[in-house]
C-alpha cells in the first residue's frame, strides 16, 4: 500500500473513531477479488454494517469512506448545531424570572388543595 494512502487511512480511522463507527478492512488476500482491499463502515455502538454492503462485502475503497465520512459529518454538525440552538432556547426561558401565578394557573395541580383539576 502506497504511503498516502496509508496515511489517508489512519486520518479516516481516527475521524470514524471519533463519530463512534470503525473501520474494517477485508480479510480477502486474492487481488482478483472484486472486495481486495476494499473496506466497510461499522457502527460501534450498534454492532451495525452502515457503509460498504453494497454491492457486495467491502466494497468501499478510501475516496469511498472519504464521502461517506464527509457526508456523516456534515449531518453530526447540523444536528450539533440544532441541539445547540435548542438548548440556548431552553437556557433563556429558563432564566427569566418566572410569574409564579402564571405557573399556578397552567398547573395540574390546585395550588390550595393538591387536587388534580
Amino acid at each position: 500500500m502506497a504511503v498516502i494512502a496509508m496515511g489517508q487511512e489512519v486520518q479516516l480511522r481516527r475521524r470514524l473513531r471519533g463519530l463512534g463507527y470503525e473501520l474494517r478492512p477485508s480479510p480477502v488476500q486474492d487481488p482478483k477479488h472484486p472486495a481486495y482491499r476494499g473496506y466497510m463502515i461499522v457502527d460501534t455502538r450498534q454492532h451495525l454494517v452502515v457503509a460498504g454492503y453494497e454491492p457486495f462485502a467491502f466494497s468501499l475503497d478510501l475516496d469511498g469512506v472519504a464521502d461517506w465520512l464527509r457526508t456523516t459529518e456534515m449531518k453530526h454538525t447540523s444536528q450539533n448545531r440544532s441541539n445547540a440552538l435548542a438548548g440556548i432556547a431552553v437556557s433563556v426561558a429558563l432564566s427569566s424570572p418566572l410569574d409564579e401565578d402564571a405557573v399556578l394557573q397552567h398547573s395540574l395541580i390546585s395550588p390550595l388543595s393538591n387536587e388534580v383539576r
